[in-house]
């Protein structure tokens, strides 16, 4: 319980444990990928369903997100592509949608620095003839 009370008290905001979580659920569904991927090399027959449901839940968890960002039957098509699946193509295809969703939304965006332009710019000009 929260002691509002008490200066050490930490809270963190509601969106932030939601991005956590989100990023919680992908790696889960990575590790079913793994999982499934070792199995596979060892020539062990297995099966996507924990891809698929792991998969299936983090396109629901995104759902307003995704509806704000897609049209409403482009929302149901990947539903769809990810239920119907029985290959591992069409599944990796909606992993890598998701991952450019997250990526846009700046959960998994790593490369944010700034590109600075640290030539000299006299030295430049000189090269170039201007």
């Amino acid at each position: 319980m929260v002691n509002f009370n008490n200066e050490t008290t930490v809270t963190t905001a509601a969106g932030d444990v939601v991005k956590i979580l989100l990023l919680q659920r992908r790696a889960d569904l990575f590790e079913a990928l793994e999982k499934y991927n070792k199995e596979k090399y060892q020539g062990v027959a297995s099966g996507l369903s924990i891809v698929k449901a792991r998969l299936f839940t983090l396109f629901l968890e995104m759902q307003g997100a995704m509806k704000r960002k897609l049209k409403e039957d482009e929302y149901i098509e990947h539903l769809g592509t990810i239920k119907d699946s029985s290959e591992i193509e069409p599944i990796l295809d909606e992993i890598y949608f998701l991952n450019e969703q997250l990526d846009k939304m700046g959960l998994t965006k790593i490369d944010t620095r700034k590109q600075y332009d640290d030539t000299n710019a006299e030295t430049e000009n000189k090269i170039k003839g201007l």
